[in-house]
């Protein structure tokens, strides 16, 4: 009754090494509650013509009908090295775990339901991620007590069946009890809220030269933390190439801190080729700090559409020398037409909304890297004017945030920069010996 092609479960430091699968009827490797696992040299594909086994006038449209590689509920997450995964019905790797509803709070105590009317994957001693309605994500706390609490009021059947939820999630609102999770931490969390073990999502996983499309939706998906994601080839993806984002529709955690994406190249993308965000159960964006420490540089990215990068609900941002050549938006697919931005501004590469650069020392907005530069206005439309009052001579230069040079020169009294030919968004001032800026062009 397994409808995957090879399922590991709760297996410790596997490793699966130069295996083919040429056809599977949904995911190609599923493991699950499984602890560092490593696939590498693993290959889905569809079978050349000449090798069938039995005669075919045609090659195989599919490798398989869904995900590639699949890890849920990981407590060290998996490692791909050197993979291959290309014409599948779904993703190419994706990893995550579970979100479980808050109906609501009382202190310390939150009444819990189980995702899809399950028992909630909850235990005493996990580290519990917890998200806000909004999307906000909360300080984690540690899990005391767990017990079997009421069954579901008509009030809260109500808002589970009200809420946009994908597949079996949709029977959320049928489970027979409820759960009253004790915590280490006093919180006052509204209804739709949500809470994940954080220990149970795939933490400390990596995505190493792996080839992944063309495929029917995205390329590399990710909802855990602690990772690096690099060396990677990506064409043909018909959703996001490389996407970190929790999904609230499929009550899929978790929120992603310290993640480096690095040096992968990505080709043909049918959607954003990097997408860092996050949206609450109320369909809004979500407040700066649902991802934390995430790290963007040396990516490679053509003939793909706009926007390339799109980043949201970040603290702590590191972006730099990428490079977005040649976009096309022609590829675009009508249902993502108006996403990142596109209907506002179609041109745009870099889409970021409740972003906080912090952690990398770049500055924010109001304030100024010393008092021997002015920057105004800022933010600026048509032109920008820069006022130095320290020594003169020292180079500088402002740079977009794929680290293209838009404008050099060395310091003066001031100097007035005209800017009307700039895209809207973010751009650094770097001046030598001194903090980055950031500035804004509206």
């Amino acid at each position: 009754h397994i409808p995957h092609a090879i399922v590991p479960d709760r297996c410790v430091d596997l490793i699966i090494e130069d295996v083919t699968l040429y056809a599977g009827t949904t995911f190609g490797f599923f493991e699950q509650n499984c602890r560092n696992s490593r696939y590498v040299n693993c290959r889905i594909d569809r079978r050349p013509l000449w090798t069938e086994i039995a005669e075919r006038g045609f090659p195989r449209m599919r490798s398989i009908n869904a995900d590639g590689f699949h890890s849920k509920h990981a407590t060290v997450g998996p490692k791909y090295i050197n993979c291959l995964v290309r014409y599948n019905g779904d993703d190419g790797i994706a990893i995550n775990g579970h979100y479980h509803v808050i109906t609501s709070t009382v202190r310390n105590k939150l009444i819990v339901v189980g995702k899809s009317g399950n028992t909630p994957n909850l235990a005493v001693g996990d580290t519990a991620e917890l998200v806000s309605y909004t999307g906000e994500r909360i300080e984690d706390a540690i899990i005391t007590e767990i017990a079997i609490g009421p069954v579901l009021t008509d009030e809260e059947k109500s808002f589970l069946q009200n809420q946009t939820f994908y597949g079996s999630v949709a029977n959320t609102y049928k489970a027979s009890n409820v759960y009253i999770v004790t915590i280490d931490l006093s919180v006052d969390l509204p209804m739709g809220s949500l809470i994940a073990s954080a220990n149970r999502i795939g933490n400390s996983f990596e995505v190493r030269d792996c080839t992944i499309g063309p495929n029917r939706s995205r390329g590399i998906l990710v909802k855990a933390s602690h990772g690096i994601i690099t060396g990677n080839h990506l064409v043909g993806n018909r959703g996001i190439a490389i996407k970190l984002a929790p999904e609230y529709g499929w009550l899929e955690a978790g929120s992603g801190n310290n993640i480096t994406v690095s040096d992968n190249d990505i080709s043909e993308c049918h959607s954003a080729a990097i997408a860092v965000y996050a949206t609450g159960g109320n369909g809004q964006t979500a407040p700066a700090g649902a991802h934390k420490d995430i790290t963007i540089t040396g990516n490679y990215i053509t003939e793909s559409t706009n926007p390339g990068i799109a980043l949201t609900s970040i603290r702590g941002l590191l972006l730099e020398n990428n490079t977005i050549e040649y976009p096309d938006n022609s590829l675009l697919v009508p249902w993502i037409m108006n996403g990142f931005g596109r209907k506002e501004d179609p041109s745009r590469e870099i889409y970021m909304k409740n972003v906080i650069f912090e952690s990398v020392g770049i500055q924010d907005i109001p304030d100024q890297l010393s008092q021997e530069v002015r920057v105004g206005p800022n933010p600026f439309s048509d032109q920008l004017r820069l006022e130095f009052s320290g020594p003169v001579g020292v180079p500088y230069s402002i740079v977009d945030m794929v680290g293209k040079k838009m404008f050099s020169s060395t310091t003066g009294s001031e100097t007035v920069i005209p800017v009307s030919s700039w895209i809207p968004g973010l751009y650094i001032l770097l001046v030598e010996g001194k903090s980055p800026i950031k500035l804004l062009k509206e």
